[in-house]
């Protein structure tokens, strides 16, 4: 797990969103989707590890804690970029 752990704190998952011209947002990215974009990485997180409290929805970078249990933690970095139209 602590292998796992490191391989996450060092991998940046990219999303895009889509945006409006009044900076409106379209979407957001669940734990579903950040679960799925783990696995895509050969990456198999439980969804109760992934403590996402509410679905991303501002572009930029967002932090996401991951806690395996037995003392292991890990953060996992996620970026929103605005998506090309």
């Amino acid at each position: 797990l602590r292998m796992l752990a490191h391989a996450i704190q060092n991998l940046v998952l990219r999303f895009p969103l889509k945006v409006n011209e009044e900076g409106g947002v379209f979407g957001s990215v669940t734990t579903s989707l950040v679960l799925k974009a783990l696995k895509d990485n050969n990456i198999l997180v439980p969804k109760e590890a992934l403590k996402l409290e509410r679905p991303l929805k501002t572009p930029g970078e967002h932090t996401v804690e991951i806690d395996f249990g037995r003392g292991i933690q890990t953060k996992l970095k996620i970026v929103l970029e605005k998506a090309s139209r």
